[in-house]
């Protein structure tokens, strides 16, 4: 599916979809930072972002176990920033919410792959116990 075809993506006066291919284009400052000298320099993106109680969790679905270097390289940065940030990648099918695997990343370390017998449930489980996580590290406070 083309981006550009979303229609619940509007522009400020909500009258028409958002283009997306303009937007694709405009990303591409990666060659033009490169070129000025910046030569690990990369845009990436994030999936999915959970905010509960102050405490962050950044979510990357892949199709694969394998994560391209810098998406990689960012998650590990992010989930160093703060003891409240967390990182995930879940490997599965998007478009069928089919969940094969995740693996979160603490203070810049992966750990081992957790295999979803269960699927989506299984990370729905997963969900739920880090926000449990973050509700006994607030109420201690």
């Amino acid at each position: 599916m083309s981006y550009s075809k979303i229609e619940t993506f509007r522009n400020k006066n909500n009258n028409c979809p958002v283009d997306f291919t303009k937007l694709q284009e405009g990303l591409r400052t990666t060659d033009v930072m490169q070129a000025k000298g910046y030569k690990q320099l990369g845009m990436t993106d994030i999936d999915g972002v959970v905010e509960y109680k102050g405490y962050v969790l950044f979510t990357e679905w892949k199709g694969t176990r394998d994560l391209p270097t810098g998406q990689r390289l960012t998650l590990e940065a992010l989930s160093k920033n703060s003891p409240k940030q967390d990182c995930m990648q879940v490997y599965g099918e998007t478009d069928t919410m089919k969940v094969y695997a995740y693996r979160k990343c603490k203070n810049g370390i992966w750990e081992k792959w957790v295999e979803c017998p269960e699927g989506l449930d299984d990370y729905l489980d997963a969900l739920s116990a880090w926000c449990d996580h973050v509700q006994e590290q607030t109420s201690k406070h």
